[in-house]
């Protein structure tokens, strides 16, 4: 690449009245973006050198912008060429050339233009004007000037269309006047313009990577290829955990960031044309299955590793679904499959892969099911919440409820939480729930206050997507005030995973609870990897211990030991708590003996669906 000392210069002419510009459509877009935004700086160098510089990598750069007068005065004369590759002429077109007609300027005739060529490759006339760019003028819009564009004539070589030429009929080009950046600008955003047109649906603009209608095209000549080598195809959908809190707490910039460095790892693996960026955060690759099978497993592992590493360690998880293609079987079909092993794996703090079952199909059905019914099921009742009693340890008296969905469908019968919620939150239709279970809660609070009955608080819980594209604490302070109950009647549960990579966006929404007067509770603290690291920077009024640690008081003492610990340090750091899965009478006498504040399970009552007093 040139420098700037020895960029072409422009030549020194005189204003002539008319003038042309060809612009070629395999400009990387990047260079023609970066070339787009000198605007009107493009001509104020005067005889200096022009600032332009392609960008680096380019995917494939030929000839810019050449600007000259288009008669045979030109042959043999130096002309204004931007980049660093020079043209000459090669053959002017013919007046009698019935392709392009000569057109009429006022009362002059203009010779519509000149063919130029690269070194030794001809740019050859297509056998007519070819297809043109949009014309702003039929749109009311007009060139500096009041110059309009011409018709655009099209330049081929082998087929492929190598240029566009605008001819303008007024204006003129005035070597150091500024009017000349605003045409050839102009001219530049209809190259643009045309090449985003020409490469839809082909190469994604973030990451390079095939869009997925060009990937799947791509995919079904690769697969073919792997099974003429007589190995199995494998597809690959990816998604990344996590990104809109990634993009709340970093910024769009760096998620951009992650998400090219991403492309270019499943590049590094599996090659550019055997990757795909589908959408946001989700990806997909095609490969081959290896002999012996694990070897694939291991490229897998190695994938997860490479990721964690990824933006300097600033990554997020990711999930990978992988499945086996059969011979003759559709790239649609099989895309299909791994997308559902994909969506088979939870969303969690650490990358996962899974291999396609058949088994997925039901849950693939059934999933259709839920997004298809989810509002039908909150308004006609088929969901209804249960609430499960939370006691207190030292006497047994009740304190609180937890509020719970239960979906009993009349097609399909009970629902399990297992099958829909998890569902709802990757779909991001959980709100939905979340925010009819919060309503149901407050009309139970309502319905026995009016009653003349006690209340206790109800706790509701949140999902991670429950705080995506809302606001949720201004939500729930709203519906609270409207139904007339006090703030502190509703508890609001936070599971450390919701946090996750988001901490600080997380920990203000937090804080702007407990502003608000209602209290929150770390939810399964001690499913994740990450709880005491949470538990320190985060203010919460309780931790709800995850029903696991009841299961391991059955295991021996290193379970009570722990447990134990585990109290004291809520205790100092003056933190109210919750056991949850409490069953026997013997657990809740060792939970009161170490200190558990409150005790939740079957052996205090199991969830059920709230009967008004009569």
């Amino acid at each position: 690449m040139r420098t700037a000392e020895n960029s072409p210069r422009i030549c020194r002419r005189r204003t002539f009245p008319f003038f042309f510009i060809i612009v070629t459509i395999r400009l990387n877009k990047s260079a023609l973006s970066s070339l787009l935004r000198l605007k009107s700086g493009i001509f104020s160098a005067g005889r200096g050198s022009f600032p332009f510089r392609p960008a680096p990598d380019p995917i494939e750069f030929i000839s810019s912008i050449m600007v000259c007068k288009p008669s045979s005065s030109v042959n043999g004369k130096r002309y204004f060429l931007l980049n660093d590759d020079f043209f000459r002429v090669k053959e002017e077109i013919s007046d009698t050339d019935k392709s392009h007609p000569v057109r009429k300027t006022q009362n002059e005739t203009e010779r519509p233009g000149t063919v130029f060529r690269r070194g030794a490759a001809l740019l050859g006339r297509a056998g007519g004007a070819g297809r043109g760019l949009p014309d702003p003028g039929r749109a009311g819009s007009r060139l500096a000037g009041g110059s309009r564009p011409g018709h655009p004539s099209a330049y081929r070589i082998g087929g492929e269309r190598i240029a566009h030429v605008w001819y303008m009929d007024e204006g003129s080009y005035i070597e150091d006047g500024r009017e000349n950046g605003t045409l050839i600008t102009q001219a530049l955003n209809w190259a643009l313009h045309e090449e985003s047109i020409l490469n839809a649906g082909h190469y994604d603009e973030l990451t390079g990577l095939p869009s997925l209608t060009w990937f799947f095209k791509l995919c079904d000549a690769r697969m073919s290829e792997i099974l003429g080598e007589g190995k199995k195809p494998v597809l690959l959908y990816m998604d990344l955990n996590g990104m809109k809190f990634f993009n709340h707490r970093y910024g769009f910039t760096e998620g951009d960031h992650l998400l090219k460095a991403f492309a270019g790892t499943l590049e590094k693996h599996f090659g550019k044309e055997n990757s795909c960026h589908i959408f946001a955060d989700r990806f997909a690759a095609c490969t081959a299955e290896d002999d012996p099978e694990d070897n694939l497993e291991n490229r897998l592992c190695a994938l997860e590793d490479e990721v964690a590493g990824l933006n300097g360690g600033n990554s997020l998880p990711v999930r990978i679904g992988v499945y086996s293609a059969a011979e003759n079987e559709s790239v649609s079909a099989a895309f299909d499959r791994a997308k559902m092993a994909c969506d088979s794996i939870r969303q969690t703090d650490v990358s996962a892969y899974r291999f396609y079952c058949t088994e997925m199909h039901d849950a693939f059905r059934k999933q259709q099911y839920i997004a298809a019914n989810i509002d039908r099921a909150i308004r006609e009742k088929w969901i209804r919440v249960y609430y499960q009693p939370i006691v207190r340890a030292k006497d047994g008296t009740l304190c609180d409820e937890e509020a719970l969905a239960r979906w009993i469908d009349p097609t399909e019968g009970f629902l399990s939480p297992a099958d829909f919620i998890p569902f709802l939150e990757e779909t991001g239709l959980i709100y939905k729930l979340d925010l009819f279970v919060l309503e149901e809660a407050l009309a139970k609070i309502r319905s026995r206050q009016e009653a003349g009955l006690p209340v206790v608080p109800q706790s509701i819980n949140l999902s991670r997507s429950d705080f995506e594209g809302r606001d949720i604490v201004e939500e729930i302070r709203r519906r609270v005030d409207a139904a007339g109950v006090s703030h502190d009647m509703i508890s609001v549960e936070i599971t450390e995973s919701i946090i996750g990579s988001s901490f600080e966006y997380m920990n203000a929404q937090v804080k702007r609870f407990r502003d608000n007067g209602f209290a929150v509770w770390m939810d399964d603290f001690g499913s994740g990897y990450s709880a005491l690291d949470v538990l320190q920077s985060i203010e919460f009024d309780l931790i709800k211990f995850d029903m696991s640690f009841m299961r391991k008081l059955d295991e021996g003492e290193n379970g009570k030991i722990i447990l134990t610990e585990l109290m004291r340090m809520a205790s100092r750091l003056k933190l109210d708590t919750i056991c949850e899965g409490v069953e026997k009478e013997e657990h809740a006498a060792f939970l009161r003996e170490i200190g558990c504040s409150r005790l939740q399970g079957y052996y205090f009552g199991k969830p059920a669906p709230y009967e008004p007093e009569k």
